[in-house]
């Protein structure tokens, strides 16, 4: 009938920085669980919000591109509001999404963090050129 609904969900990350241990949980539901090697996590999946489940199948109808990035600790040369970790929705860093409000209002979920020259994300680390493209 052309009508959006709008569902909220929650994604969440678990990371033992010491040992490396990792889980991802959506809507409760752990969808994947494993070890980070090194400093920087990194984990990318598909998912039915629908269904409420993990695809294997990027072209899936309905499943929409997720992706994880995280580090233990900020780079030395960072701006002092670093963002140790990024949630990536269909290419479009979370953060950077307007979401609705109780009244049904648009708000933006942070202020935009775009210093030029800055390292002011695990993004412009993992992914320099996520900027200028747009999406991450």
């Amino acid at each position: 009938d052309g009508n959006l609904i709008l569902e909220e969900h929650e994604t969440r990350l678990t990371w033992s920085t010491h040992s490396g241990k990792y889980s991802i949980e959506v809507d409760g539901q752990v969808v994947f669980e494993g070890v980070a090697k090194g400093s920087v996590l990194e984990y990318k999946f598909i998912y039915n919000h629908t269904k409420g489940c993990v695809g294997d199948d990027s072209s899936q109808a309905g499943y929409t591109r997720m992706r994880i990035i995280a580090c233990r600790k900020p780079p030395v040369r960072s701006s002092t509001n670093f963002r140790c970790y990024e949630f990536v929705i269909g290419g479009r860093v979370f953060r950077d999404l307007a979401r609705n409000n109780q009244y049904g209002e648009d708000f933006h979920n942070e202020d935009s963090m775009d210093d030029v020259g800055v390292l002011s994300s695990i993004l412009d680390i993992v992914d320099p050129s996520w900027r200028s493209a747009g999406m991450a």
